[in-house]
């Protein structure tokens, strides 16, 4: 049998293109409220098409980065991923890179790693140590890991801004981002009006595209680079739970174009968007991401995935903090969620526990006495209550 690592560049993108979808009629797109969609043009300033991948300023800090970011993933792909293009990696120092990357000139790819405290020695040791870990004299991205809970934590919370002026000084890093989820409109527009931020990184799908149009807005004003995560919704056993929508939707993708690769497409036909990170864990997703990098999405692409995204939506927790906001034990509801979705969702079980563990037992659904306040807070309806009794069962 053929050999993964033997498949040309060219065979490879192939198989992306020609991954297998359902077939069948039956979503009524002027049913779901979707009509005259149009497929916005967005290319993003200097952008630039090598290949099969295209490129794209990642805001002030100017640089050019691959529309597709890597991370963690099995080592063979890395080589495929390389040679197709990839030139941003997720999350350094939380794993180590192959030779594959590291052996790469310093200068032709870029990275980013997170930092998970405000304290400014916690944050320092944390970067160091990820640095040793990584093996690279210099990590591109200082990132801000969904620490600030509120706007105003930016301010009364310095120390891990002073972490990254002291390590940017000594030449280890260069930029300053944040990913965020929870609270994220609030927390990430006063990370970009407070003119600290080169790069944000925040959730983006079809269910969030109307809450988000303001964000890019404002980071494209302020010439902030974006990164979308979470594009995929949860990922096939979310949607299965919805109904089959491959059968629904695929015909409206195009021969060969999984929903995956429509969901990509459409985070990156964004305005002001640069890149989306993937989950990129086998073969077929690695192949979905390239295929998606390769053209934007058409208008009766987008019509679906706006349908799309609304059905599956009503089950998708958009981390908006709202209901969080509500409650007057600060139960960390969109943390618990997003930890949910690590498990069930990602298959990241052992993860997944490890983070909710390290919860305060009052801070965690343990700490919820179902006051109902969570309930006319969401803008969705989820029963807030109940959802985290599912969730402690499942991560407990």
């Amino acid at each position: 049998m053929e050999s993964r690592s033997e498949i040309s560049r060219r065979e490879f993108l192939a198989r992306a293109a020609g991954a297998a979808v359902g077939v069948g009629l039956g979503l009524d797109f002027a049913q779901a409220g979707v009509r005259g969609v149009s497929t916005p043009a967005h290319a993003g300033e200097g952008a630039d098409v090598r290949g099969e991948m295209r490129y794209r300023r990642l805001g002030r800090s100017g640089v050019m980065v691959s529309v597709i970011a890597g991370g963690g993933m099995p080592e063979a792909f890395y080589p495929r991923a390389i040679e197709a293009g990839l030139n941003y990696w997720h999350k350094l120092g939380n794993w180590r890179p192959p030779e594959a990357l590291t052996s790469l000139r310093r200068d032709s790819f870029y990275c980013d790693m997170v930092i998970d405290h405000l304290e400014e020695d916690k944050a320092t040791e944390q970067f160091e140590s990820g640095l040793e870990k990584s093996g690279l004299e210099m990590i591109d991205f200082f990132k801000v890991h969904s620490l600030y809970r509120n706007p105003e934590a930016i301010k009364e919370r310095p120390g891990v801004l002073k972490a990254f002026e002291k390590l940017k000084k000594q030449g280890k890093t260069r930029w300053l981002a944040i990913s965020q989820h929870s609270n994220t409109g609030p927390v990430i527009s006063a990370c970009i009006e407070s003119g600290l931020f080169d790069a944000i990184q925040i959730s983006y799908n079809p269910a969030l595209e109307e809450e988000s149009r303001e964000l890019l807005a404002l980071a494209k004003a302020h010439d902030v680079g974006v990164i979308a995560m979470k594009g995929l919704m949860g990922g096939p056993d979310r949607w299965a739970a919805g109904g089959d929508w491959e059968k629904k939707v695929g015909p409206h993708l195009g021969d060969g174009h999984s929903i995956a690769q429509g969901l990509l497409r459409f985070a990156l036909a964004a305005e002001g968007m640069t890149a989306v990170v993937p989950k990129l864990a086998n073969f077929d997703q690695l192949s979905d991401a390239l295929a998606a990098a390769a053209r934007p999405p058409t208008a009766k692409e987008t019509a679906a995935l706006t349908a799309f995204g609304g059905a599956v939506g009503a089950s998708y927790c958009r981390m908006c903090g709202r209901c969080e906001g509500a409650c007057p034990k600060g139960i960390r509801v969109a943390d618990i969620f997003r930890y949910q979705m690590y498990w069930r969702d990602y298959g990241e079980m052992e993860h997944a526990s490890h983070l909710y563990a390290g919860l305060p037992a009052e801070k965690s659904a343990v700490g919820c006495d179902d006051c109902g306040r969570c309930r006319g807070a969401c803008p969705h309806g989820r029963q807030v209550a109940s959802l985290l009794r599912e969730a402690h069962t499942m991560l407990a």
